[in-house]
């Protein structure tokens, strides 16, 4: 059973993010709990979601888990409203319908204690279908890298192809959502949130300077699950604000 102990605060606080959606979101928190981590004390977990639900609450309740009731209807506005009162270092998030691997914050914890100048990490993912079995379609075969504040101009494009897909492979540090809380909750969106938060931190490397880093890595480490009721996609306009984004790094 998941009880996380404050004892001092944790690396990673997890949130996991629900609209609507009941029917995934146990495999999700179990994917959590269940990390094959000996001390989980580095991290803590929070469930924001926007509806009641008696077998869930009592599952989020029994396990200690913190759970927020929301009235906020975009996934970014979740997301700041659950980050507001985190206490990790970073903050990796978890779609209600996607799935960490057992090794996740292992890995992180990890990566974190070999470069701790770490400000934005991206990990590599799976497909899974509605019913949790693993889809063989998928090929994305890319070279980790560290990204520094002297690579952004040379590695724009590698970050923008590999490095922001997907809410439930970021791990960000906190106080870059934070620092950008005010300009974030004016675009609350359910849309370029990975995105968003790519281009925050890219732009948090070119002013703090040579000392901080982000790591995108081929390791796969979540699950998406593809299924009838997705409700994330990429708009159209996707590229324009690729674009808006690399201007700014300029």
């Amino acid at each position: 059973m998941y009880k996380h102990k404050m004892v001092s605060p944790p690396i990673v606080t997890v949130i996991i993010v629900a609209y609507k959606r009941t029917n995934y979101i146990i495999d999700a928190i179990k994917s959590v709990i269940n990390q094959q981590i000996n001390d989980k004390s580095i991290f803590e977990l929070i469930v924001i979601k926007n509806f009641s639900n008696e077998f869930i609450d009592k599952y989020i309740e029994t396990n200690g888990i913190k759970n927020i009731l929301s009235n906020d209807t975009t996934l970014l506005g979740k997301i700041l409203e659950a980050t507001n009162v985190a206490s990790g270092k970073f903050i990796s998030i978890l779609e209600d319908d996607d799935i960490f691997l057992p090794n996740k914050l292992e890995e992180i914890k990890r990566e974190y204690e070999l470069n701790q100048n770490l400000v934005y990490i991206h990990n590599n993912f799976d497909l899974i279908d509605e019913n949790g079995v693993p889809i063989k379609n998928r090929n994305d075969n890319f070279k980790s890298k560290i990204i520094r504040s002297s690579d952004i101009k040379k590695e724009i494009n590698y970050c923008f192809n590999f490095g922001y897909h997907n809410n439930s492979c970021i791990t960000i540090e906190r106080s870059i959502i934070l620092n950008n809380y005010e300009f974030l909750k004016k675009h609350k969106t359910n849309n370029w949130v990975d995105l968003s938060f790519l281009i925050l931190s890219l732009s948090y490397l070119q002013k703090n300077g040579k000392d901080s880093c982000m790591l995108i890595t081929n390791t796969i480490l979540t699950q998406y699950r593809v299924h009838q009721s997705l409700s994330a996609f990429i708009p159209i306009d996707s590229n324009d604000f690729i674009h808006k984004g690399i201007e700014l790094l300029q």
